[in-house]
């Protein structure tokens, strides 16, 4: 689930390295916190050359994990009187996890806690034998609280839909995610809308954009652009959608991530850790970690209420009325 990011050219640069500059011992670190999870995720690099591509990396870059995996770190974080020594998973622990095994390191590392909460001063360190010992800090957002909101019902003779949520504190920045959910007798599905630039083609194709983090509190959703999405979206994942006649409910809801500086500066993808980027090298990247690179950030999601879409009103839509 990463996709081409949206980067954001701009923030607090690094110096890239010089061509008489002793790059060896340099750290990369990332980790996103939030108290969505319970499981936080670290993942250490070392300044990698061909990273500094601030782009998409082709697979003969990725070709050799050993080049920039960093194994044998010691990773602590604290907060108020707390302490977590981080535990290093190797590719097969992860696969025997079944989790993140598409990653392009060795290893990785992963501390489990449930006092991620909204306020809480987060540090880490991470230390290593033979590479510059890297610290940075991270205050959790609150979550932002929605002052209005579209009626229960979605009128298609409306104009737009409009959301408006206030200031969260800690947070630079906020990434709104709208997504249509359909639930029938035996599972939960849902899909993504509300892209930009959305565009569709003859032969059933289309174009659009991820929308990026933006410092506004509020957004408005055509109606006309989200019907042609919906009904596009839907479609292209049949059979994995239901048919309309056996759900029991079908709404739109509005997901807002409420974002620390250094994700909201860099823009990444729905904050997945992101498995090798140019953080490892970042030219023209937000970095907010003393003495290497990378980001520790953190963010904190709020949903708005769930917005009807009458089954009658979906069907209307598909049959493109």
């Amino acid at each position: 689930m990463l996709p081409l990011f949206g980067w954001m050219l701009w923030g607090c640069f690094p110096d890239p390295p010089t061509a008489t500059e002793d790059i060896s011992t340099r750290l990369t670190m990332n980790c996103i916190l939030t108290p969505d999870s319970t499981d936080h995720w670290i993942f250490l690099s070392r300044w990698y050359p061909c990273s500094q591509n601030p782009w998409e990396l082709s697979d003969c870059e990725r070709s050799d994990a050993n080049d920039w995996s960093v194994q044998d770190a010691r990773v602590v974080l604290t907060s108020s009187d707390s302490v977590y020594v981080a535990e290093e998973l190797t590719l097969d622990d992860l696969a025997e996890l079944e989790i993140h095994t598409n990653i392009d390191y060795l290893s990785c590392y992963r501390f489990t806690s449930d006092q991620i909460i909204p306020g809480a001063i987060w540090h880490i360190e991470a230390t290593h034998p033979e590479l510059d010992t890297v610290t940075a800090s991270t205050t959790i957002p609150d979550s932002a609280t929605f002052l209005s909101q579209p009626p229960d019902t979605v009128d298609l003779s409306g104009e737009s839909l409009v959301f408006s949520w206030g200031p969260a504190n800690a947070a630079k920045g906020y990434l709104p995610s709208l997504y249509l959910v359909a639930l029938n007798d035996s599972a939960y599905h849902y899909f993504e809308l509300g892209f930009t630039g959305f565009t569709l083609y003859e032969g059933g194709g289309a174009s659009y954009r991820e929308r990026e983090a933006m410092e506004s509190t509020s957004i408005s959703y055509p109606v006309p652009d989200l019907v042609q999405q919906i009904a596009f979206f839907w479609k292209r994942s049949y059979p994995d959608m239901p048919d309309v006649q056996d759900c029991r409910s079908i709404y739109l809801i509005l997901q807002v991530d409420a974002m620390t500086e250094g994700l909201y500066y860099t823009q990444r993808w729905h904050h997945q850790p992101d498995p090798f980027s140019s953080f490892s090298a970042p030219i023209a990247i937000y970095s907010n970690v003393e003495n290497g690179a990378g980001i520790f950030g953190s963010y904190t999601v709020s949903s708005s209420k769930n917005i009807i879409v009458p089954l009658e009103t979906m069907a209307e839509i598909l049959n493109g009325k």
